[in-house]
C-alpha cells in the first residue's frame, strides 16, 4: 500500500512539472477554396487544452498562417506562426522552428503534420526564447541614437 501512494504521489508531482501554459491561437489559411483545412486545422487547436482556438474578431496570442498551392494536383502549404506578446506589446516575433512546407493528397494529413509540429515547436521554452529574441533585437536597434524617435526617448 505504502508503495502504491508513493507511485500516485510521484505521478501527481511529476506531472505537475509538464504543465504548460496555455495560448490562445487563430488559424488563418489562405487558398482552401472547400475550406477543409482550415476546418480541420481548428479542430485540432479547438480539441487541445493549451491551445484555444478563437475567432476572428478575438485576440490572440499566436496566429498560425497557411498559405495553399495546387500545383500538378498535389496540395503544397507553406507555414509559419507569429507569437503576439501581449505583456511586451507591440512585441510580434516569429515562432522559430515552424516555419516550412508540408503537402500530401488529403487536407487532414497535411493538417496532422502542421499541427504536430506546431506543438512541438511552441513549448513555454521556446515561446520565451522567441520574447527575449526580439526584445534583444529592440534593445540593439534602440541604442542607436539615429533610432531615438522611434523608440520615443530624446537623441
Amino acid at each position: 500500500m505504502k508503495i502504491l501512494l508513493a507511485v500516485a504521489a510521484l505521478l501527481i508531482f511529476a506531472g505537475a512539472g509538464w504543465a504548460q501554459t496555455t495560448h490562445s491561437v487563430r488559424v488563418v489559411v489562405e487558398n482552401d477554396k472547400s475550406g477543409d483545412l482550415l476546418k480541420a486545422l481548428q479542430a485540432h487547436v479547438g480539441a487541445s487544452t493549451r491551445y484555444p482556438l478563437v475567432t476572428d474578431s478575438d485576440f490572440a496570442e499566436i496566429v498560425i498562417v497557411v498559405v495553399c498551392y495546387d500545383p500538378a494536383g498535389t496540395r503544397v502549404c507553406h507555414y509559419e506562426a507569429y507569437l503576439y506578446a501581449a505583456d511586451v506589446e507591440p512585441l510580434v516575433a516569429n515562432i522559430p522552428h515552424f516555419n516550412g512546407l508540408a503537402w500530401g493528397a488529403k487536407n487532414v494529413d497535411i493538417a496532422d503534420t502542421i499541427f504536430s509540429l506546431f506543438v512541438i515547436a511552441t513549448t513555454d521554452k521556446a515561446i520565451g526564447e522567441a520574447i527575449l529574441k526580439e526584445i534583444d533585437g529592440v534593445t540593439e536597434f534602440c541604442k542607436d541614437s539615429k533610432n531615438a524617435a522611434i523608440c520615443g526617448r530624446k537623441p
